[in-house]
């Protein structure tokens, strides 16, 4: 008795393309949320400019802080 066995041709799709699609998409969709989130941001006026200051101090040397300082919007 011979044992005449055939291979089965599998059939594999390419996963090439498949992660191609996707991640095509993918980078569509964050350049898509960027671009929204950078107009939304813009017109709230967020960081438009810096406050003016109230007043000057002169300083002689380098002021030491430990945790945080207030300047109260003093000019340095």
């Amino acid at each position: 008795m011979t044992a005449h066995c055939e291979q089965r041709v599998r059939h594999r799709r390419k996963a090439t393309r498949r992660r191609g699609v996707i991640a095509g998409l993918s980078a569509f969709g964050i350049t898509g949320a960027a671009i929204v989130t950078t107009s939304l941001l813009s017109s709230a006026g967020a960081a438009s400019s810096w406050p003016t200051a109230n007043g000057s101090k002169a300083v002689s040397s380098t002021i030491k802080v430990s945790g945080t300082y207030d300047g109260k919007l003093t000019k340095f």
